[in-house]
């Protein structure tokens, strides 16, 4: 088994764009836990794709647009869904993806 191999198979394969999550290729989702800011967003989604591409790897950015799980009721939850979503917009293609994180 080489390390790209997974050691249990996966019961269920996901799409996630144009990407299938089955187990047998490494897909990169990353990006900030929660959007601070539209200019900091779309910069750390520049530089991440631009790693993800220099590696060869696919990546699928996500950023929480309102982070509920807060330990402190008056933290920063993020700019909301409408706000979220026109930042999301911004970004390029299929791989761009919102994540809307209530309870994780």
């Amino acid at each position: 088994m080489t390390a790209l191999e997974p050691s249990l198979p996966i019961r269920y394969p996901a799409q996630v764009g144009p990407y299938r999550v089955d187990g047998r290729d490494l897909l990169v989702i990353a990006g900030p836990c929660v959007m601070e800011s539209e200019a900091l967003c779309l910069e750390v989604a520049e530089a991440l794709k631009g790693t993800a591409a220099s590696l060869g790897l696919p990546f699928v950015f996500k950023a929480s647009f309102d982070k509920a799980n807060r330990t402190a009721l008056e933290s920063f939850r993020g700019p909301g869904l409408t706000k979220g979503l026109e930042v999301l917009a911004k970004g390029e293609g299929a791989s761009w993806r919102a994540r809307h994180d209530r309870c994780a």
